[in-house]
């Protein structure tokens, strides 16, 4: 089977093609630099260059490709921004139609939890899933490609969006997240200490507004460059550290040693050494995946369409795009 993944649910314009006898990959992704002079991403102009970016991505991806090899369209149906998934979704649906082929939409958000299974054969389920992005942090056991339990997620910001928006009031530039990384790498991660938020409704639940409020009064105490990165090393390593006790709490707790980790903060160094140093080497397996998979991209939405379409009896054909993760 050839299935064709496009993902569109921020972003990043990305069109892949999965090969499952030989489980190969083709992929080609675009992202949208035209963000960076407004300091984020733009929707309007997110979903208009959607509509330029998959086109010529998809004739560069199939143009020494037979479309009658095609067997199936799999594509972001959300979460994400709605105009841009609006545009993934018609331009998927009316594909589709014209091959007369069927066509899948996929939870990008579940396409992140099984993304590591594309590059780890040895990853067996239950495991121990952690999605931690711009738009959203949770853990969930994973139990089958059709059965997960989330046990802990936000309830306010994600982790993604709370680095963006401390790295915006220390004068970082976009895109945030990779450039505090970059200041954070040479200040001192021990020098300040940030409050532990705990929620009362559910201890295993996240909340970052509080450190984010926490930081904006520690960041008016000085505009030295020594101070403010010895300020980012610290907000990063505190929110990171968060995230890996509450992981070791979870592991614990459903006595599950293999820990799968996806997102676009996933792909953060800092935050990897953090996390595996709170565990035992001996009993703990990590399956981080490469960057391309951390981020947003259309071969892990090929991949998650195989696996859902094989379980199908038939497929929805309700192609709504949806905005927020439910």
């Amino acid at each position: 089977m050839i299935i064709l993944g496009i993902e569109s649910s921020c972003d990043d314009s990305s069109v892949a093609t999965y090969d499952t006898h030989t489980n190969t990959f083709h992929e080609l992704t675009k992202t949208q630099n035209i963000h960076n002079e407004f300091g984020g991403v733009v929707p309007e102009l997110a979903s208009r260059n959607h509509a330029i970016d998959i086109n010529e991505l998809l004739n560069s991806l199939l143009l020494n490709f037979d479309l009658k090899k095609l067997d199936l369209i799999a594509f972001t149906q959300g979460p994400g921004l709605s105009g841009s998934l609006m545009t993934g979704c018609a331009f998927a649906k009316s594909f589709a139609l014209s091959l007369k082929i069927p066509s899948i939409g996929i939870n990008h958000i579940e396409a992140h939890m099984y993304s590591p299974l594309i590059e780890f054969k040895n990853l067996l389920f239950p495991f121990l899933s952690i999605v931690v992005s711009g738009g959203h942090t949770l853990i969930s056991i994973i139990n089958d490609f059709n059965s997960y339990e989330i046990v802990s997620t936000t309830v306010d910001d994600a982790l993604g969006e709370s680095i963006d928006k401390f790295a915006k009031e220390i004068g970082l530039d976009y895109p945030y997240g990779k450039n505090l990384e970059m200041y954070a790498s040479n200040g001192n991660e021990k020098k300040f200490t940030f409050p532990y938020p705990v929620v009362r409704s559910n201890p295993l639940n996240f909340s970052f507004s509080g450190i984010k409020t926490y930081s904006k009064k520690l960041i008016s105490h000085s505009d030295s460059k020594t101070y403010l990165k010895d300020l980012a090393a610290s907000y990063q390593y505190s929110v990171f550290n968060i995230i890996a006790k509450k992981t070791k709490k979870i592991s614990e707790k459903f006595k599950l040693n293999r820990i799968a980790i996806s997102g676009g903060v996933a792909s953060n160094f800092r935050f990897r050494e953090i996390l595996k140093d709170l565990f035992s080497k001996k009993t703990t397996d990590f399956y981080f995946p490469s960057s391309r998979l951390c981020t947003d991209n259309a071969s892990m939405i090929a991949f998650l369409g195989h696996k859902k379409y094989n379980k199908l009896s038939s497929v929805d054909t309700d192609f709504t795009p949806f905005a927020n993760f439910n």
